[in-house]
């Protein structure tokens, strides 16, 4: 075999040794977390201890099966009092746009120190000030995850 034959062959199997072992960490991830959750079946309510950073930001504790994790993790748990949260967030949202003077005092701590809602603001400022007649139609794409 040439040089180049025993490059492409080696690649290849290098290749192949890296994905086998790829699929067989995915297979003992899979296995955990459906041991896991098997193990929970009889429990009528199971609750997740969560930890905070110092930005205020909550995070499951348990590092295989909670309801953050990768689909799979989620795809195993059910939960016991479960809301429709869409309907409500949509009202949140409509609340909040229909006010924009009480959304600009509220953010008004923030306009200085960070920019990206000082240029936010501005923007809100000067739509009000120009009216509703000069933006007849209204479409909200909203990301609450």
């Amino acid at each position: 075999a040439s040089d180049t034959e025993m490059k492409q062959w080696r690649y290849a199997a290098y290749r192949t040794h890296k994905d086998n072992a790829e699929q067989h960490s995915l297979s003992c991830d899979h296995q955990i977390k459906l041991s896991q959750a098997e193990s929970l079946l009889d429990a009528p309510r199971v609750y997740f201890p969560h930890s905070m950073d110092f930005r205020g930001r909550v995070y499951p504790m348990p590092p295989n099966l909670n309801h953050l994790g990768a689909d799979a993790s989620r795809a195993l748990l059910r939960f016991a009092r479960a809301r429709a949260l869409a309907p409500i967030f949509n009202e949140l949202v409509e609340a909040v746009a229909s006010d924009p003077e009480w959304l600009l005092g509220v953010l008004e701590a923030t306009l200085e120190s960070d920019p990206f809602t000082g240029r936010l603001a501005r923007v809100l400022r000067e739509a009000t000030r120009a009216g509703p007649e000069a933006q007849p139609l209204h479409l909200g794409i909203h990301r609450s995850d």
